[in-house]
């Protein structure tokens, strides 16, 4: 499995990879004198038959994924041959169906494909036309299940947008008629589409039929005959070998074929009958009516309003001073209702979030329309919106609200907490560094306490308090994202910059060492406890990086700290997220010469941790395989 992973990445990143003149060059013809070594090897790994065991199942399921990366960087035709056999006879089973699409759609993509288009269409169709493929679609219409034939429908689809001419010119060919039976099925899936179904139209097999209809009625493609003699030139026979009788079959044929397809489709766009359309909208009716309060219609009028002026919100100008006051006033959002009636007050936290930038040039009408965001968050049915809403005012107009910090930070709620920290955490980074301080301790308290509760039961039983400890690091995380400035990507130590030297002295102070040394220690907890656990590790990480990035560097771990915290979290186990954080550590401590030998002896331990591990996993992949 590692070799397979290793297979599938190189030519992935080799696409990727901005290479230029000689370098490029080599690369890529490195890369083509191993196809005859790769082909064979997955070939044998296809061609094993197996029970298909649990290993057996994820091997060929690797195999394809590798195949498909191959194919995507370009394998001579030749190559591909027998390796596509192999594929086709795995698209029929139920494990490998996913995979097998992705290879056969991405094989017969590839437009220097059309070169050798008898043979592939041949067997192509003999897949997408065999029993198996019939008894698919017909299973899934009698079912109603669309998801039983999706990837045949993609397949499908895929091939008749690349092989439209071929379509056309065997139009009488018996394995294209029941390929065509099939497109029929497809676009008259039954259900209405959006409500019951999306196949007959998710995957465009409509977009098939009108390239279809353009060759057939392309002379290029299927000669014209004379009207007078019936007759059509000897090099258009001769070039498409086709003959006039030929010719005349398809014209015919395919009219009855569009007749039908025009039957379907009238089908399809035709409105449900009045029972079925209550039907859908049966259970909005019923919350409707049962809403106490103001008549439903004024309601429902009011809120139609309140989305057509948020959705016209990017050409408003800023400086609008008659409306737009009246409208976050007491006139109107001041007798919106505060109870109840989830729609209407969803639409208008959306256009408060929507607004920003006018509220940024017009500060004096934020607290109000706070006022009446703020009480909603709380409430499990408006919460996201009135979160999002509250994000992009805090975060936009965070100069305008740092004269009441102090309500903000005092204002805790349990639902949608990741996005208020942050957007709390938006409005501390306006402060000057000395009044930062006190508002992050008072975000950061509750979180780092209830982290060390945790700690203590984990260790004990950490699968039981996994999911608690990552929504207290996502919490962290939200933080450090909110108090970093908006203009700032990345930060790299220099040890001669005055500046950041008298930013980092404005910190050296007890609450704030107290809070390094908690979250050290926590930290130190969690990757010993939780180092098995890849998601706890992932969020772990995430912290990490984004107090390396920040600054001032409130939240951020110390270098002496870090940097052994990754050599030995990485020997314990190697997640590649610690690789991530080696290389951002990297990044910004590179320059400064104190730290060279320190990152150098990270850097080699990394490296001997990394080989040691693929030769392990690589020696147990073999021995497996013998």
């Amino acid at each position: 499995l590692p070799l397979l992973e290793f297979l599938t990445v190189v030519p992935e990143e080799v696409l990727r990879a901005d290479l230029i003149g000689e370098r490029k060059a080599i690369v890529n013809q490195e890369l083509t004198d191993s196809i005859p070594r790769v082909m064979p090897i997955l070939e044998t790994l296809l061609s094993a038959h197996h029970e298909y065991s649990e290993r057996d199942i994820i091997l060929k399921q690797k195999c394809l994924r590798c195949l498909q990366s191959w194919i995507q960087y370009g394998v001579p035709f030749e190559m591909l041959h027998l390796l596509i056999d192999h594929v086709i006879a795995l698209f029929s089973i139920e494990s490998m169906n996913d995979a097998a699409t992705e290879v056969l759609v991405e094989f017969i993509s590839q437009t220097r494909i059309n070169y050798y288009q008898n043979t592939v269409c041949v067997k192509i169709l003999q897949c997408m036309t065999g029993d198996w493929a019939k008894s698919q679609i017909t299973k899934a219409i009698n079912d109603g299940d669309e998801l039983a034939a999706r990837n045949l429908c993609r397949l499908m689809t895929t091939f008749g947008d690349n092989f439209t001419n071929y379509v056309a010119i065997n139009f009488l060919r018996q394995d294209i008629v029941i390929y065509l039976e099939m497109m029929l099925m497809f676009a008259g899936f039954p259900g209405y589409f959006g409500q019951d179904q999306e196949i007959s139209f998710f995957f465009m097999p409509l977009q098939f039929w009108f390239m279809l209809q353009e060759s057939l009625c392309d002379p290029e493609v299927i000669p014209l005959i004379s009207a007078s003699d019936n007759d059509v030139s000897t090099s258009d026979i001769q070039t498409l070998n086709i003959s006039p009788t030929n010719i005349q079959q398809i014209r015919e044929s395919s009219i009855v074929i569009f007749r039908r397809l025009i039957e379907v489709l009238r089908g399809k766009v035709q409105y449900p009958p009045d029972s079925e359309w209550v039907e859908f909208t049966k259970e909005l009716a019923i919350s409707q009516i049962s809403t106490p309060g103001r008549d439903q219609n004024q309601w429902q009028d009011l809120e139609s309003t309140l989305f057509c002026i948020k959705s016209i919100a990017e050409a408003v100008s800023n400086g609008e001073n008659v409306y737009l006051p009246q409208l976050f006033g007491s006139d109107v959002y001041g007798k919106l209702p505060v109870q109840g009636h989830t729609k209407l007050r969803n639409t208008a936290f959306s256009l408060i979030g929507s607004y920003a930038d006018w509220f940024k040039s017009n500060p004096q009408y934020i607290l109000s329309a706070l006022n009446y965001l703020i009480p909603a968050l709380s409430d499990i049915e408006l919460a996201l919106a009135a979160a999002t809403a509250f994000k992009e005012v805090c975060d936009i107009c965070r100069d305008s609200l740092v004269n009441g910090i102090e309500d903000l930070v005092n204002m805790y709620i349990p639902r949608e907490k990741q996005k208020v920290i942050e957007s709390i955490a938006d409005v501390i980074q306006v402060l000057p560094p000395e009044k930062m301080v006190q508002p992050l301790l008072s975000i950061t308290s509750d979180i780092i306490q209830t982290m060390k509760d945790i700690i203590l039961h984990g260790r004990q039983n950490p699968s039981q308090f996994r999911e608690i400890i990552i929504t207290q690091l996502e919490y962290l995380t939200c933080c450090g994202r909110g108090i970093q400035p908006p203009d700032e990507n990345l930060i790299v130590i220099d040890d001669d910059d005055l500046k950041t030297k008298q930013n980092f002295a404005v910190f050296d102070s007890i609450p704030v060492q107290d809070l390094t040394n908690a979250l050290s220690e926590i930290i130190r907890n969690i990757a010993e406890i939780w180092y098995q656990d890849n998601e706890v590790i992932e969020c772990l990480c995430k912290f990490l990086n984004i107090g390396i990035r920040i600054t001032p560097n409130l939240l951020s771990i110390p270098f002496e700290i870090i940097v052994p915290l990754i050599k030995i979290s990485f020997q314990r186990h190697p997640h590649a997220n610690w690789l991530e954080t080696a290389v951002q550590i990297v990044t910004v401590y590179g320059s400064s010469p104190k730290h060279g030998v320190d990152l150098m002896d990270v850097l080699i331990s990394l490296t001997s941790t990394t080989i040691q591990h693929v030769r392990s996993k690589a020696g147990k992949f073999l021995s497996d395989l013998y």
